[in-house]
């Protein structure tokens, strides 16, 4: 499996990103938010500044114990949550902008290493096909991908999962075709 295990070692993530998800779990409750906080020290990161970088495993560790302790629903809605806190450049205000500029923003906020990468094979004005070849859950990015529709406009957007092998059942990608 794929999923919670990095492409390379010395992957880091940046602290801002952390920040923002954990946090998220402040919209469901503060207490929630504690627990998620709890959870990412007890992985290794206490307190992530925005300015500083940390292991993708620590990370990728948050994300398993999540799954385990609160369940694959809110691993979908921290992909989710997670559409809203990258800082995204104001240029980008439209649901293909987003996507298109996905991998930039996943880039961005890793480095050292194999990262895997976001990729829009497709696009129409109502429908992308993306490709996610990276070690995070598979429902954490649809999640994310149905966030990003969300948040730019495509407010009953649909999401399917098309691959033949998906890294949930030990491929290195996932296939998505989402519709607004």
């Amino acid at each position: 499996m794929v999923e919670y295990h990095p492409f390379a070692d010395g992957v880091e993530v940046n602290g801002s990103i952390l920040r923002g998800v954990v946090g998220s779990l402040g919209d469901v409750s503060p207490v929630f938010e504690r627990k998620g906080h709890h959870i990412l020290s007890e992985c290794g990161v206490d307190d992530p500044r925005p300015d500083e970088w940390y292991p993708q495993t620590a990370w990728l560790s948050f994300f398993e114990r999540i799954e385990q302790t609160a369940g694959l629903n809110t691993l979908r809605e921290l992909g989710e949550a997670t559409a809203t806190t990258v800082s995204w450049p104001p240029e980008i205000t439209t649901v293909t902008e987003a996507l298109a500029g996905l991998d930039r923003q996943y880039q961005h906020n890793h480095r050292n290493g194999d990262i895997g990468e976001y990729r829009v094979v497709t696009q129409t004005a109502d429908s992308s096909e993306v490709v996610a070849e990276n070690p995070y859950p598979c429902v954490y990015d649809r999640g994310l991908i149905l966030g990003i529709a969300e948040e730019f406009g495509g407010k009953n957007a649909t999401l399917t999962e098309t691959s033949d092998h998906c890294r949930s059942e030990g491929g290195r990608r996932c296939h998505y075709e989402l519709e607004w």
